[in-house]
């Protein structure tokens, strides 16, 4: 008798829909991110509807054999990992894997698994929205934002069979709202093409004073500008290939008319140009605003890099796909890609613990292979965010009685920023003949109701052991937050990115027109950041381990500092200071750094034109 019941209970539980809480194991951290009280609840997700959801399971090294083994290889201990040897570090135990795939497949799930889930131990696990809120515990809900976008979500934590207790970490997908949005900044409006628009371009410059904010110029000038030899024979040898990831807009014709467009008035090369989509992505619409943003990366990724090779990669904008998108970028097999940029972002806070752990993933493999990765800070300075999350080394101000709960922080900084590299922002001003920078300031236009740099410290994610070096070295104390956290800044090093000396760019629509505008902000300063470091790195024979250049020289020659005193609220800086929260180590000078990375090298540098 008591056999039937039990049987009977099983049974009214799976027709219900429902499940027996003892046989599943809550994920820690698993919750939603973020409030959806701007978005408004359409209902339930039909049952028979298609759902995908992706598990992470535990990495088959320990958490100390990986650290250990990027130490190594950061050092020149040890070669570069290969792309497709990930795996053997990040990537899943076979005896995970398959109790996972019987698991999944006991509820009416099917499996699939692509190579950069391979490389970072992710099963994609799909079914009907009923079997996957079984198999996860969860209600799925739809919600239209404010701009009448649809999504899903889901209801409460994340739980798994307990079966699966010690073998999953993380299970993403279930919540696809927005989490990213981009990071440029217009300056006025764009204007439909003329060939005095061409001209001007090809010209490169507006007549004027003995100095000029660089209005009219192109990506590839302002780098020239930065100290970039383009010119060079040797410089002009090295083909790169450089990669910017994409959550939105058009990613079809519009942008091969765009860089038609900017090379033929830069009278460059057209460089080769791939698209890779992800988790079901399209070329999108043309004339979605974020169109400007791909183009932006785009075309400073390829002026500057005419003669190699630019890889697009697109994906939705939900947590899982943006973070999906970098993970197939480090860990892609099909050429070698020297370094990739992200231009979109948000809040650190708006992004689930358990993402931000992949984000640190990516870059440590990122190191790993050997890859330099940039990312925007933002353009409103340091966002207010009231309801950021407290790490759990968070304390409470002095004053407070002891157990007090310590006031939420009010400002927050940018994921992935805050895990990759991140670039902060400048304004400078170009000498008439367009070879150099004669001056640079902190980029703040707030009290013009513009943008500024982003900037902070992050909750999240510790300073890093590169950092904390420097400031050993130099004497100083690392910025806190505004509560006083004392975490990663998020800036590392900084580049221009103020809309008034921003850059000229193509914008197509599709159809061949095409209109010119200037557009800044550090969606610009980001992938600026990374062609100049990896020209840096080819030109010095490879840096090993580029951010541990980079704090290892703050305070030297290698970088340009400000011209001024710089604010952005709550946070300032000194000219003189070696480091600082706004700029990090500050603008990279591009001969000071090859000849640093070139020292005890056989690289013959003098070649290149960088000997002072």
């Amino acid at each position: 008798m008591k056999e039937k019941i039990k049987k009977f209970k099983a049974w009214a539980t799976r027709l219900s829909g429902g499940s027996d809480r003892a046989a599943y194991h809550l994920l820690p951290d698993s919750k939603q991110s973020g409030s959806l009280r701007s978005h408004k609840r359409v209902g339930r997700i039909d049952p028979e509807a298609k759902v995908t959801a992706a598990v992470i399971l535990r990495s088959r090294k320990e958490e100390s054999d990986i650290a250990l083994m990027a130490k190594l290889i950061r050092a020149g201990i040890k070669p570069f990992l290969q792309a497709r040897h990930l795996h053997k570090w990040f990537g899943a135990r076979s005896e995970d894997l398959a109790l996972v795939k019987r698991t999944v497949k006991e509820h009416g799930c099917d499996v699939k698994q692509s190579d950069s889930d391979r490389a970072f131990g992710i099963l994609r696990v799909a079914g009907t929205a009923r079997a996957i809120e079984r198999l996860f515990n969860v209600t799925l809900t739809n919600y239209r934002s404010a701009d009448g976008e649809v999504f899903r979500t889901h209801s409460g934590a994340v739980s798994v069979p307990k079966v699966l207790k010690d073998v999953v970490v993380h299970v993403a997908r279930l919540d696809k709202r927005p989490v990213a949005r981009t990071n440029f900044k217009q300056y006025g409006e764009m204007r439909p093409l003329t060939a005095k628009n061409i001209v001007s371009s090809l010209i490169g410059m507006h007549k004027g004073g003995k100095t000029k904010a660089p209005k009219g110029l192109d990506p590839r000038q302002i780098a020239i500008a930065r100290g970039l030899k383009l010119d060079s024979k040797d410089v002009q040898k090295i083909k790169l290939t450089l990669a910017f990831i994409s959550l939105g807009g058009g990613n079809g014709v519009c942008l091969d008319q765009s860089l038609e467009a900017a090379c033929h008035a830069a009278g460059v090369h057209v460089p080769t140009l791939i698209r890779e989509f992800i988790a079901g992505a399209n070329e999108g619409d043309a004339n979605d605003p974020a169109t400007v943003e791909n183009v932006l990366d785009l075309l400073t990724q390829a002026l500057c890099n005419p003669n190699g090779t630019i890889i697009d990669f697109v994906a939705p904008n939900d947590d899982d796909s943006f973070v999906t998108a970098a993970e197939t970028i480090v860990a892609y097999t099909k050429r070698k890609i020297d370094g990739f940029s992200i231009s979109w972002g948000g809040p650190e806070s708006s992004f689930p613990e358990a993402s931000i752990a992949r984000w640190k993933r990516v870059a440590q493999a990122r190191d790993m292979v050997g890859m330099i990765g940039t990312a925007a800070t933002g353009d409103n300075g340091a966002p207010d965010v009231p309801n950021v999350k407290k790490s759990k080394n968070a304390h409470a101000k002095k004053g407070k009685k002891q157990g007090a709960a310590p006031a939420l922080p009010k400002y927050n900084c940018d994921c992935p920023a805050v895990a990759l590299t991140g670039v902060g922002g400048t304004q400078i001003t170009v000498s008439t003949d367009g070879k150099a920078v004669t001056r640079t300031v902190t980029w703040n236009d707030l009290g013009k109701g513009g943008g500024a740099t982003g900037c902070g410290v992050s909750r999240l994610i510790g300073r890093r052991a590169a950092e904390l070096a420097m400031a050993t070295r130099l004497g100083i104390k690392l910025p806190l937050s505004d509560d006083g956290e004392d975490g990663h800044n998020v800036v590392v090093v900084a580049d221009d990115a103020a809309p008034a000396s921003g850059a000229k760019i193509f914008v197509s629509d599709g159809n061949g027109k095409i209109k010119v505008g200037i557009v800044g902000g550090t969606s610009f300063a980001a992938p600026l950041t990374v062609v100049l470091l990896a020209y840096v790195s080819a030109l010095s024979g490879g840096i090993p381990d580029m951010e541990g250049f980079l704090y290892s020289h703050a305070g030297s020659d290698v970088f340009d500092h400000l011209s001024a005193d710089g604010t952005v609220p709550p946070y300032s800086q000194k000219a003189k200071d070696p480091f600082g929260v706004l700029t990090g180590c500050g603008m990279i000078n591009v001969g000071n750094a090859v000849m640093a990375a070139s020292a005890g090298k056989h690289v013959r540098v003098h070649q290149l034109g960088y000997i002072h």
